[in-house]
């Protein structure tokens, strides 16, 4: 593999990477806030999924993107890529949901 391919593959990795530790952190951020309220929980649950996961969506259209242009094309990296699209993709949605819950609830309390 020449490295054009390589670095197509790895970029994708790191989306990848980023869409898996984003939905864990975010899960475990969710249970850390059920099991024991602590008042930065919160902020760290609105801000930190929301920039990690539009960095990830940002990595995963690169990555996806040089996997398809590099010649031949990598199986892996489109994977990869698509993997942490999609997995980005769901923890912004939960984010933007958790945002309105909890505007919803301030807004009728």
């Amino acid at each position: 593999m020449d490295s054009k391919t390589k670095r197509a593959e790895h970029i994708s990795l790191a989306a990848m990477l980023i869409g898996i530790c984003t939905a864990l952190v975010w899960i475990a951020l969710l249970w850390l806030n059920s099991v024991q309220e602590i008042p930065y929980v919160l902020a760290i649950m609105m801000l930190l999924p929301l920039v990690a996961s539009i960095a990830g969506i940002v990595l995963g259209i690169v990555g996806l993107v040089k996997s398809l242009r590099v010649r031949p094309r990598t199986g892996k990296g489109i994977a990869f890529a698509v993997i942490g699209i999609v997995l980005s993709l769901l923890t912004l949605c939960a984010t933007a949901y958790f945002w309105l819950i909890v505007w919803a609830a301030s807004a009728f309390a």
